[in-house]
């Protein structure tokens, strides 16, 4: 080995019973560049946390298919039967409405545009949340 050389070798059956640390101390600086170019090139793919991140527009897709869960605009005291949504849905027929946390029948509640309104039997009492997803 010539003089300032960083390399050493290491027999294979010793090499075996090193520590990490012990093993990162014989590599070469020019190794350590490769290792650091490497990793950040994963970690900026994404790979770092299991998955790659997906391309804004699978995004988009994703987002569009993913049901929106919010929580309807409205007081909850006994005597209201109107809530409304923050958005208008784009299926009606598909709105599930949850009453505290019980999933209401279709016949318990009606929607038209932004708006859900409840029959007179299943009008939301003080402190229940009207949660909707569409």
């Amino acid at each position: 080995m010539s003089r300032g050389s960083y390399s050493r070798r290491v027999d294979p059956e010793q090499f075996s019973k090193l520590s990490l640390w012990q093993i990162v101390k014989l590599l070469r600086p020019s190794a350590w560049v490769l290792i650091v170019t490497c990793a950040a090139g994963l970690f900026a793919a994404g790979v770092g946390y299991g998955r790659g991140t997906p391309p804004a527009h699978d995004q988009a897709v994703a987002a569009a298919h993913s049901p929106l869960r919010e929580t309807a605009i409205g007081a909850a005291n006994g005597r209201n039967r109107a809530f409304m949504m923050q958005r208008t849905p784009p299926d009606p027929a598909q709105v599930k409405v949850w009453l505290g946390e019980l999933l209401m029948d279709r016949d318990k509640y009606a929607i038209s545009g932004r708006m859900v309104t409840f029959r007179e039997d299943t009008i939301p009492v003080e402190g229940e949340s009207v949660d909707v997803e569409y």
